[in-house]
């Protein structure tokens, strides 16, 4: 629906949200965007072949509020509902939502705010990181960053590293896009990567913007719960990540050689993530799968291209990539199995 805003010239904020299967979460997520301050939104929800009645809250909050447009499509993954929302959104922005995250009150008018001040093309934002214990959230951490104000890409990449280190990089949904960015270099979610799509999307528009900004107010909850993708080990996990690096490396290498270090390095912690996973509570696979999987990792070309001229930023990521560059399985399955060992110890001593 066209929205009217002449009359507060308030430019329209096209907020974009995956539906599937939150229908517990679903009615704060999109209850918060609703109590937005500000009011220019078109509010695109994407029902991705929900199974779990979260197609019915999505039609009944489009009945409440005519800023909610709906779009019923089949299980195609998140990238896929995203683009679908891509091709629905009108504003003069872009801002992403998870359907099981939230956003305080004041999150649009703040960073519509910051990005008309200095015209700028990406707003981040800092969020929090809020665990779901009985049904309450609890703020387990945020990231933080001293703000800034940019209007050159060579500025911009600048700041990359610390953007990076201080995890704003990756989501799409912790920064405002113009959409006229996005027109311009013609950036979408690639529909074949389940894992690592976010930062395949966002790279190409880093590269290109020149006007960046940053807020360092936490306006977004990120939701950490049982079940989330980001919590569940799968184990086309790691195939997922290796395409998305080789999505990413070039554009990454065309911007600049460290910010190509930063993708090395990024790609290294999500393959310690998947060794970790593999020795996590969950055992979602065991004994010869699990050692076949490592040994998998361990000699994949792709991780071994990754490795081979990375400075790491840390520890963790200098002793995994040294394990790669020997093509030690065994020494990554032990790796793997005593840090998992250390989290489930950890606790118990709190």
């Amino acid at each position: 629906m066209p929205l009217d805003n002449e009359l507060n010239n308030e430019p329209v904020v096209s907020v974009i949200v995956p539906v599937y299967n939150v229908s517990d979460y679903l009615n704060p997520c999109v209850g918060s965007i609703v109590a937005q301050t500000y009011d220019a939104l078109q509010i695109i929800l994407i029902d991705d072949g929900a199974t779990d009645g979260s197609a019915a809250i999505c039609d009944e909050w489009a009945g409440k509020d005519p800023r909610i447009e709906v779009i019923h499509q089949d299980n195609a993954g998140v990238s896929a509902a995203r683009n679908a929302g891509l091709r629905k959104a009108t504003g003069e922005y872009v801002l992403f939502v998870d359907g099981d995250d939230m956003l305080d009150a004041n999150t649009v008018s703040t960073i519509v705010s910051c990005a008309r001040t200095g015209d700028y093309q990406i707003v981040f934002f800092s969020n929090t990181v809020d665990q779901l214990e009985h049904g309450d959230a609890r703020t387990e951490r945020r990231n933080h960053m001293t703000p800034f104000g940019v209007t050159s890409n060579e500025e911009f990449r600048a700041k990359y590293a610390e953007l990076s280190r201080n995890e704003y990089v990756c989501p799409p949904w912790n920064k405002l896009f113009s959409a006229e960015l996005i027109r311009k270099v013609g950036a979408t979610f690639p529909e074949d990567v389940r894992y690592g799509e976010d930062l395949v999307f966002n790279m190409p528009l880093y590269a290109a913007a020149e006007c960046v900004a940053l807020v360092d107010v936490p306006l977004y909850h990120y939701i950490v719960r049982d079940g989330s993708a980001q919590s569940t080990f799968n184990p086309k996990w790691f195939a997922s990540r290796r395409r998305a690096y080789e999505l990413l490396r070039p554009v990454a290498q065309q911007w600049d050689e460290s910010v190509r270090n930063e993708c090395d390095n990024q790609t290294v912690l999500e393959v310690d993530r998947v060794i970790n996973a593999l020795y996590g509570p969950q055992q979602v696979i065991r004994g010869g799968r699990r050692s076949a999987y490592v040994r998998m990792i361990a000699n994949d070309p792709v991780m071994r291209e990754c490795v081979s001229d990375i400075v790491p930023v840390d520890k963790r990521r200098a002793i995994v990539s040294q394990l790669i560059r020997w093509r030690s399985a065994w020494l990554l399955r032990l790796y793997g199995w005593a840090v998992a060992t250390v989290k489930a110890i950890r606790p118990a001593k709190g």
